[in-house]
């Protein structure tokens, strides 16, 4: 074959992919740089981070997107939280290094505002708790349930999570058929200590994605969990929950790795280009 030919050909695919991987990418309203350690000024080391703000609580009910109403905290009987459900909602403010207020920081970042006229959200539940050990009153084991655990992450037209305290369905109202992303809780690891009137709480959690719209670019198995096995997503929390309230919120991060998934333009070039050395191929071979 033509020497010529050959490299145009793998140079043409070459840049296809090169193409592909050095662009942002958007689903559903949600823009972000797969790429984001070589990125946007200020953004972290990671290759995904979104920081976001949450509020949870315990109810009855455990089914997805189903809430009920909500269980008081009472810090002399926690055993009376056997049975339900630990139930949240939650909205992402920052989304690898950016955030969504254009103009802010100076100089901004690129693109400005990762949620484009949407907000991104999500709810989790299901979360059962089987019994609360209370052998040290001050140092409760939550003995946990997570087969019925559900996490959901949502880009929302409405723009209306934030109206009012604690959130249910404003955060799960999505605008588009599916998910961004759906997610499957593999391990959590919750610490829990009593302090004075107050239950203070951590999460360390292990997720797998297991559907929605931007499945693909976060589906990379890449985090290794608690069990030993591998997960795509790692999830990390902390809240208070004061005695006689029934909810409490907080800050949580989620990380991982994110990949550039090439655009179907991208693939279809790539195809044609190898049909071509292909058949140039066997051309050869015949003569």
């Amino acid at each position: 074959m033509n020497t010529k030919l050959t490299s145009a050909i793998f140079v043409g695919a070459l840049s296809v992919f090169g193409a592909s991987a050095a662009s942002a990418v958007t689903v559903q309203n949600i823009n972000w740089d797969p790429n984001a350690v070589n990125g946007n000024p200020g953004q972290p080391a990671d290759d995904f981070v979104g920081k976001t703000t949450y509020t949870q609580w315990f109810q009855t009910a455990s089914a997805e997107n189903t809430f009920s109403p909500r269980l008081t905290i009472d810090l002399v009987n926690l055993g009376a939280l056997a049975g339900s459900s630990l139930t949240g909602t939650g909205i992402f403010a920052e989304f690898n290094g950016i955030n969504s207020i254009v103009g802010d920081p100076s100089p901004d970042t690129n693109p400005a505002d990762f949620a484009t006229n949407v907000q991104l959200t999500y709810g989790f539940g299901g979360i059962v708790v089987n019994s609360v050990d209370l052998t040290n009153p001050a140092v409760p084991v939550f003995n946990l349930d997570l087969s019925s655990a559900w996490v959901n992450i949502y880009s929302d037209a409405a723009l209306n999570y934030g109206n009012t305290l604690p959130e249910t369905v404003d955060a799960v109202d999505t605008t588009y058929s599916e998910p961004f992303l759906k997610l499957k809780i593999d391990t959590l690891t919750l610490n829990t200590i009593v302090a004075g009137s107050n239950l203070f709480g951590s999460v360390d959690a292990y997720f797998s994605v297991i559907g929605g719209a931007a499945a693909s670019y976060f589906d990379t198995d890449n985090q290794t969990n608690t069990n030993g096995g591998v997960s795509d997503l790692f999830y990390t929390s902390s809240s208070q929950f004061k005695n006689k309230d029934d909810f409490t919120t907080g800050t949580a991060e989620l990380t991982g790795d994110t990949r550039t998934v090439p655009e179907p333009s991208s693939l279809a070039l790539l195809g044609l280009g190898m049909m071509g050395f292909s058949k140039f191929s066997r051309r050869k071979f015949a003569a």
